[in-house]
């Protein structure tokens, strides 16, 4: 069984995979993709049933789901979901939903309310820490949880902002700060 702190590490771990791959792009539909690639490789490497948004666009997931007998599909209420069905196909678990979102603080708050509906082992919300000052937007996530009437103690949430780091010699690279929350 995987518990909330191995998926987060997890998740951890594929986001940065992404952030080594990229090289001086800011491009949103390049992030989207390979985000939900790697967080989609993720889920069908544990036996999991996946969907994320724009799928149509992830063409090497269809092999990779035959690859470890899983499944993948379209986007299923979020922008990724990991989900394990019982044997007479009633949904068992929601393991991971994920949020990812590029745009300015209205969009991630947007995006992030949805997340407040939702009840997974792990919720994630990825964004654009260029766009916004990720610790007062984390810092309104966290107020927002407690606020949230549905909020059960130990909720756990995974917050992951895209920031841009100058190396060698002024080269933009990119990584995310991540930073785990229990409610």
């Amino acid at each position: 069984m995987l518990d909330k702190g191995a998926i987060i590490e997890e998740i951890r771990i594929a986001l940065e995979d992404v952030s080594k791959k990229a090289r001086d792009t800011a491009c949103r539909p390049w992030w989207t993709k390979q985000v939900m690639i790697a967080l989609c490789r993720w889920g069908l490497k544990k036996g999991l049933s996946v969907g994320a948004a724009n799928m149509e666009d992830c063409k090497n997931l269809e092999s990779l789901a035959e690859k470890y007998d899983g499944s993948a599909e379209k986007g299923w209420l979020y922008d990724f979901t990991c989900v394990e069905y019982d044997p007479d196909s009633y949904l068992k678990r929601i393991f991971v939903v994920a949020e990812c979102e590029w745009g300015d603080r209205n969009a991630i708050n947007y995006d992030f309310d949805k997340l407040l509906a939702a009840r997974a082992d792990v919720r994630v919300m990825i964004f654009d820490g260029a766009a916004v000052d990720p610790s007062e937007t984390i810092g309104t996530f966290r107020r927002y949880i407690k606020r949230c009437e549905h909020t059960c103690a130990g909720d756990t949430w995974l917050f992951a902002a895209r920031l841009p780091d100058r190396e060698d010699g002024g080269a933009v690279r990119y990584r995310f700060d991540h930073r785990p929350f229990i409610a």
